[in-house]
């Protein structure tokens, strides 16, 4: 055995001993720092390495961090915007176990020596210290710090020197893009009517007290009295009279007001402002009438009406869980809670506090409650429940907000956003979508079973592409996708496999088989391919085994509602005597054209067509015990390897991605990060290639977004002078990306935010952009940066966060002003998973949520409607009651893209869309049935319309009266059913005699006295076209 130590590739022999073979050893191991004058000299990083070798070879070696610790370790942080200090912090323990020290100096000087700022501070018994230096004066340039540790009689016992240089002040710092007394579209001017505050939609009455007496939105007061305050001051109840506001201000954009309220031994006062927004901002103080006395209890209370506080939702959520959004059930007790708002499905209140420092309550997990008193449900803010003297003001920020904000004359059903953008996409080719369906049931087997065909491919199998190319999987190209009960099969060309994979993916996310093999296929070559399952899953290329693996039949599962599906995505393969036998067996076809036998379910020669029209067709099979399949798309007949053959993706010439997705109905495509070099930064990675693409989708009538975000990046620039005052405290996040970098949550109410308000302008003005993808711009991070004035040392002695609501909304109301007075009709698209909190995301044009799901896999546990129970989606990811139009961010798991579906539609939210050609079919759908005109009737409110067979089976409905009805209808069971839905025709204007069309799969259903009655799988949806029949 060896012990090494030292610097890495500079170790020195520390012990090496002898050991027998067998049993247990301990060692013991020293090794020797340099000394200086009693310290370590060698400081910083070291390594040990304890390593055993056998002869000449090594068999065991491990290498330990190591640390030996300067005699004071110096941080050294800046803030250099706006602060225009350097704060140096020390712990000087090492020095001070060798001799006593007392105090920290810190001295900057220039180069020739000047001091430009000093400062001195005592160590404590630790020996820590901190000291703030402040710069205002220094002019930019280089200096030397040096902070010394010094003794009783002022000499230095440790020190330790840096350069550091204040730079220029940049030229976006204090810049004044964005801000604007203008009263954007779609709000109005504020009104003032009396003690009354108007809004667009809402009406804010106040009686004295610095909080409203009446709160009204959306056609409902919502309050059940005027809010309260509850304080004892030397064991007297205060009882409070009142004077009127008085207003300071009133403009169409902003109202400014203070109140006065006098207790008996107190006088409480309040400094309010109103922005047209609907955002109230409550500075309050509660000042007491004569020195020493004792504040001994103090409560907030908000009563709201029971029936418009069904649900709550409180900030910060967690990732993962819905745990902070759900129907309001039963009383809560929470500690310290910055954001709670309680509405119902049409309106809503939210009350927010930055900061809990005032606060002292009895137990600081009790500070707040919600509890339902007879008619009302009760937010109440425990803040004092211990003596307080008020020698000083109680000075305290609240917030309150009504929804929903504004009237969406556009929502997501018109922007139809997909994420699809990359330098070169206007030069990109995109087949047309082409597919063939055909029922699972009946025509496939789990237990056993063989697929076989005869496969062309029109694509370029010896394709050049880097093996860690992230964006190789668009070579990959689909042949058989089996779908049922969220189970896939899926049988495909690969781009690393050069050769066609095999993989099983269970509704969890799991793949339990995964394997493929390679193949010598060149472009416009015949070649038969087969898959058999029973025992083991074996491959087969003309009529060759080439892989195998031990496994037992497919994945279990009910058929029913499953499909198998034929160029599900993009395919580009001819395709000829396509066979599905129900026993595992070796490949036939390859010896010349199959007929069907006893032992085959499926079997298309794709000779001739069945009935249909050009784009949509049903198949003629030779034999199909569960029904024949349909063509949709550009699916055609060409000469095959025997007869004809299923053109899939192949005939016709390829369109530009652009024309592609214009002709499916697209209007906005995001670009994501690597739009530029440097994470959430000005630095395009290819300007020119930025405007081709801009131009490009301008001319389709595509608006196009830019990513910005929420972090900074370690390259910018601006990294080492300005991190330490731009980052939340303690430092969080760290994504790492290409180019090589890591970014970490910046918090605006740095100056931080006058950067992004300046690279989103420039970006807007210099590229022509139509807005921004804003990834978690909106969240009011808690931060402690006491640099930046956030967070504050609480009487513990810890450092405690606060929350950035106001100066996190003021960012996010400059990117929204930045954006519409460039462009009108532009967009503010924010990524808001976990965030619901109104001030900073009013000002989001729509909002896309669900990111906190999509790390979860689904197991019997993980059940798509236990992670996201229905009250938790109709409390936070509905849109309508907030006034923001919201999108269900979905990553496959624990649903996929049509589950989420499912979820989504009946209350009327659309999933972004992981499929875009089935999000094409539903957004087409609902624009010619005219639902921008359609009254909206959702399951929880529509009785009277519709009825189902199954408690999980949800109907909703839009209706124009005698014109029609569009239904979606949703299984949210885990069963497949037998629906039956029972719409009343009368109530919804329309006559006895209607017909029924799938809208998504052109199918005919009947309706009998309004009942139509279908199969649906588990979590699946159908929306269905009832019009007045025409006979």
């Amino acid at each position: 055995m060896s012990f090494d130590f030292g610097h890495q590739g500079a170790l020195s022999k520390v012990q090496q001993v002898e050991a027998a073979p067998g049993g247990e050893h301990q060692w013991r191991a020293v090794a020797q720092v340099r000394q200086e004058g009693g310290l370590p000299g060698d400081v910083g990083q070291h390594i040990a390495v304890a390593s055993a070798a056998q002869g000449l070879a090594t068999i065991y070696r491990a290498v330990i961090p190591m640390k030996v610790p300067a005699p004071m370790e110096v941080t050294v942080r800046k803030f250099l915007l706006r602060t225009d200090k350097i704060l140096v912090q020390a712990n000087a323990a090492q020095a001070a176990s060798q001799e006593k020290v007392e105090k920290l100096r810190a001295t900057l000087a220039d180069d020739h020596g000047r001091t430009a700022a000093s400062a001195e501070a005592a160590l404590d018994a630790a020996a820590r210290a901190e000291v703030w230096l402040n710069v205002a004066g220094a002019a930019p340039g280089g200096y030397r710090l040096t902070v010394q540790a010094l003794s009783p009689d002022g000499q230095p016992v440790a020190e330790h020197s840096e350069d550091l240089t204040i730079p220029q002040k940049p030229q976006w710092l204090g810049n004044r893009e964005g801000i604007t007394q203008k009263v954007l579209a779609p709000w109005t001017p504020l009104k003032v009517k009396g003690n009354s505050v108007m809004p667009w939609g809402r009406v804010y009455t106040w009686a004295g007290l610095p909080f409203p007496q009446k709160v009204s939105t959306a056609g409902a007061e919502v309050l059940a009295g005027p809010m309260r305050l509850v304080a004892v001051v030397d064991g007297q109840p205060q009882t409070w009279t009142a004077k009127p506001p008085a207003f300071t201000k009133k403009t169409p954009g902003r109202v400014e007001f203070t109140t006065e309220a006098v207790g008996p031994k107190t006088f409480l006062r309040g400094s309010l402002w109103c922005e047209y927004d609907g955002c109230v901002r409550c500075d309050w103080r509660l000042i007491a009438k004569q020195t020493g006395a004792k504040l001994e209890q103090l409560v907030f209370e908000m009563p709201v009406k029971a029936a418009h506080a069904k649900y709550i939702y409180h900030f910060p959520g967690a990732w993962a869980s819905a745990f902070n959004a759900h129907a309001f059930t039963k009383d809560l007790t929470m500690g310290f809670r910055p954001y709670v708002w309680l509405g119902d499905e049409d309106r809503g209140l939210a009350w927010f506090c930055p900061s809990d420092e005032p606060f002292r309550p009895a137990k600081a997990d009790q500070i707040t409650e919600v509890v339902r008193k007879g008619g009302e449900v009760v937010l109440r803010i425990n803040m004092v429940g211990q003596p307080v003297a008020l020698d000083e003001p109680f000075e305290c920020t609240f917030g309150f907000q009504a929804t929903p904000v504004r009237h969406n004359e556009k929502t997501v059903w018109d922007y139809r956003i997909i994420h699809a953008g990359n330098y070169g996409l206007e030069k990109q080719e995109y087949n047309a979508s082409a597919n063939i369906r055909w029922p699972a049931k009946g025509n496939i087997r789990l237990e056993q079973g063989t697929i076989e065909a005869w496969v062309r491919p029109a694509f370029d199998p010896k394709v050049e592409v880097a093996p860690d190319d992230p964006s190789r999987g668009r070579f990959n190209r689909d042949f058989i996708w089996l779908q049922y009960g969220g189970n896939q099969v899926i049988y495909y060309w690969n781009i690393d496999d050069r050769g066609m994979r095999f993989v099983l993916r269970t509704p969890d996310g799991q793949y339990p088989i995964c394997f493929g093999a390679r193949s010598d296929w060149k472009a416009g070559e015949w070649h038969h391919i087969a898959a058999s399952w029973g025992d083991a899953i074996r491959l087969y290329v003309d009529g060759q085994l080439v892989g195998e693996q031990k496994w037992s039949g497919l994945l279990p599962g009910d058929l029913s509602g499953g499909t198998i599906d034929l160029g599900l995505g993009p395919c580009e393969f001819d395709v000829d005597d396509l066979c599905i036998s129900d026993i595992a067996r070796e490949p036939r076809g390859h010896k010349g054209p199959l007929s069907p036998d006893e032992h085959t379910l499926l079997l298309e020669s794709f000779d001739r067509r069945g009935p249909g029209t050009v784009g949509a067709w049903t198949t003629a099979p030779e034999k199909a015990l569960g029904g024949p399949g349909r063509a949709s798309g550009a699916v055609g007949l060409v000469r095959g390897r025997f007869g004809q053959a299923a053109a899939v993706g192949t005939g016709g010439e390829k369109v530009p991605a652009l024309d592609y997705y214009k002709n499916l109905g697209v209007r906005t495509i995001c670009f994501h990060e690597h739009w530029s070099s440097i994470q959430n930064y000005f630095a395009p990675a290819d300007p020119e290639a930025l405007r081709s693409l801009v131009q490009a989708c301008h001319r389709r009538g595509i608006s196009l977004l830019v990513y910005y975000g929420y972090e900074m990046s370690n390259i910018a620039p601006e990294w080492d002078v300005y991190s330490d005052e731009a980052l939340v405290y303690p430092r969080a996040g760290g994504y790492k990306r290409l180019p090589e970098q890591t970014a970490y949550i910046c918090c605006y109410k740095s100056a931080w935010q006058d950067y992004l308000a300046w690279a989103i302008a420039r970006t807007m003005d210099e590229f022509d952009m139509d807005g921004v993808y804003l990834d978690g711009t909106e969240f009011p991070w808690g931060c402690s940066n006491l640099g930046h004035g956030c967070g504050y040392v609480g009487a513990d002695g810890q450092l405690h966060p606060t929350y950035t609501f106001f100066e996190t909304r003021e960012m996010m109301k400059r990117i929204y002003a930045i954006v519409k007075s460039r462009k009108p009709q532009g967009q503010v698209n924010v990524h808001n998973s976990t965030c619901m909190t109104i001030p900073t995301l009013a000002w989001a044009t729509s909002s896309w949520d669900g990111e906190q799901f999509g790390g979860i896999d689904r197991t019997e546990k993980t059940w798509p409607l236990d992670v996201l129970p229905l009250d938790s989606f109709r409390c936070e990811f509905m849109g309508r009651q907030w006034g923001v139009p919201a999108e269900l961010l979905c990553y496959g798991r624990p649903y996929t893209y049509e589950e989420a579906l499912a979820i989504t539609l009946p209350h009327d939210v659309l999933v972004r869309p992981g499929n875009v050609e089935l999000a094409s079919k539903i957004w087409l759908a609902a624009e010619r049935f005219g639902r921008k005109q359609a009254q909206w009737l959702p399951y929880w409110n529509n009785a009277k319309f519709v009825t189902t067979n199954n408690p999980d089976v949800l109907a909703s409905i839009y209706t124009r009266g005698a014109k029609g009805a569009l239904v979606v209808v949703s299984n949210l069971g885990r069963s497949h059913v037998q629906a039956s839905v029972t719409l009343n025709l009368r109530a919804l204007g329309l006559p006895s005699n209607v017909v029924v069309e799938d809208v998504i799969d052109g199918t005919a259903l009947a309706a009998e006295r309004g009942v139509i009655s279908f199969p649906l799988q588990s979590l699946a949806f159908r929306m269905l076209l009832v019009r007045p029949s025409q006979r």
